[in-house]
């Protein structure tokens, strides 16, 4: 009875259909391929389904899209994604056809993130580099705003170092630019560069006499030089500076009958150097005079007159200690009828020889505060001199000064004489060869009262002075006697 039914049903059907009647065949479907790994960026795949019936695609997150949504049969799907914001992995489905397709996709774009240390650095005026350190998380490039700055590498892909360079600055002015380095800017500065040196000097030459001399050259210069000469017989000092300055040019006393030239390059400009020839002197003229120089003694000064009316006098002043020994030569020409003074350096005890082609006179003189001795010139030492007057108590002391122009040594008796030409003390001394010396008549015999007369005898010829001091002020001189020629009798 139930067979007759399921009979009957089947008829119905494919009667009220008009058809022909067929068995049911079930459904199957498949999808190739089931999964696909995509790029971080927007991409697409396609997935053929095979399918013996109607079927469907949906996904299961926003960024994963189908196209077609379904089909009947057979067909395909294009399976596609959004580029992937997030720097992870990321994972999703479609279902097509009933079937699972895994969608995986690659990490996004990482954020990009980057730094340099330092920022800035300064330069000197010369080509210079400097590091600097880059932080990155991405691909970066170094660039520069001036042709004088240069960066190595020009690009990197992660962290690096960048070598900044710049070139040496001809400009007097500072300068500035950048360089752009993994996107920051990177600021250089530079010092001035080399000011353009300019120089003279002034004056230019200079005609020396043919005694040892010197004379001063003014320096006016941007930048740092050097003074040098061509000869040994020129000297220069100092020999180099950094700016302005003075240079002192000497020469050494000229040996050769010819005139000599020579020149010193003092930054960078030549000074000319001549000097006049030597012609031997006949000094016919001499002068011995002691001088005395101590605490006492502020200053010393020498004065010259030239007594011919016609002819140039050349004079030479030797300077020596109370031993003898030389303290300096000093060299001087006076025209006809010339004067000349002049102060001397406080140089210790001594004395002084003066020799002139020419007749002088002249005096020797001393200084302290506003008071002043001075002492003629001797122009003929004698064995047997007197000092006409002396004085020796509680207000007065005499200072007598003797100088031995002699090569060897010579002995000295000073004898003081009263009034009445009676000898009243004596003592003996030793003059060395070329030396001097100065003696206070309390030191030879003792503070009492004497006056008179001092005699001098010596075994050749000296030169001699007093100079009279008050006790009561200190020791200051108020005047001065020359010896004279004249012998004792002792009585």
């Amino acid at each position: 009875m139930k067979k007759n039914i399921f009979v009957l049903l089947v008829f119905f059907i494919m009667t009220v259909f008009g058809g022909t009647a067929h068995a049911l065949i079930p459904c199957t479907s498949s999808i190739s391929p089931k999964s696909y790994s995509f790029s971080r960026f927007a991409d697409s795949t396609f997935v053929i389904v095979t399918s013996t019936c109607a079927w469907t695609a949906t996904t299961s997150a926003s960024w994963i899209g189908v196209s077609p949504t379904g089909g009947p049969s057979n067909g395909l799907v294009k399976v596609s994604v959004s580029a992937n914001p997030n720097p992870s992995l990321r994972f999703g489905t479609a279902t097509i056809a009933g079937k699972t397709f895994t969608v995986t996709q690659a990490k996004g774009l990482i954020p990009c993130t980057s730094s340099i240390s330092p920022t800035s650095h300064s330069f000197s005026r010369f080509a210079g580099s400097t590091a600097v350190t880059v932080t990155s998380t991405c691909a970066w490039t170094a660039t520069t705003s001036s042709l004088w700055i240069g960066v190595s590498p020009t690009s990197g892909s992660s962290n690096g170092t960048v070598t900044v360079s710049v070139l040496a600055n001809p400009s007097p002015s500072l300068r500035f630019g950048t360089a752009t380095i993994a996107g920051k800017t990177f600021t250089v500065t530079q010092a001035k560069g080399l000011i353009p040196c300019t120089s003279s000097i002034s004056p230019t030459s200079h005609s020396f006499s043919r005694f040892a001399g010197s004379t001063a050259v003014t320096v006016t210069s941007t930048c740092a030089w050097t003074a040098t000469t061509s000869s040994l017989w020129i000297g220069v000092s100092p020999t180099s500076g950094s700016s302005n300055g003075t240079v002192t040019v000497s020469v050494l006393a000229n040996p050769s009958p010819s005139l000599r030239f020579g020149t010193a390059t003092i930054a960078g400009k030549t000074f000319n150097v001549s000097q006049q020839a030597f012609i031997p002197v006949t000094y016919s003229y001499e002068y011995s005079q002691p001088y005395y120089s101590s605490s006492t003694i502020d200053w010393i000064g020498i004065a010259l007159s030239n007594a011919s009316n016609y002819y140039e006098a050349s004079i030479e002043i030797v300077v020596r200690a109370t031993n003898g020994d030389l303290i300096t030569e000093i060299y001087k020409n006076l025209p006809a009828s010339g004067k000349t003074a002049f102060v001397v350096d406080t140089l210790g005890s001594g004395w002084m020889n003066v020799r002139s082609d020419q007749p002088l006179s002249g005096l020797v003189f001393l200084g302290r505060d506003s008071l002043m001795a001075d002492i003629p010139f001797v122009d003929s030492p004698e064995a047997s001199l007197v000092i006409p007057h002396s004085t020796q108590n509680a207000e007065w002391d005499t200072t007598i000064l003797l100088c031995n122009p002699q090569s060897s040594n010579v002995s000295v008796n000073v004898i003081n004489v009263d009034e009445q030409g009676l000898m009243v003390a004596q003592k003996s001394l030793i003059l060395p060869a070329k030396g001097s010396g100065s003696y206070l008549l309390s030191d030879f015999f003792g503070v009492q009262e004497l006056g008179g007369k001092i005699y001098l005898q010596a075994t050749s010829g000296i030169s001699a002075f007093a100079l009279y001091s008050n006790v009561k002020s200190g020791g200051s001189y108020f005047a001065g006697i020359n010896a004279v020629a004249e012998s004792y009798i002792i009585k």
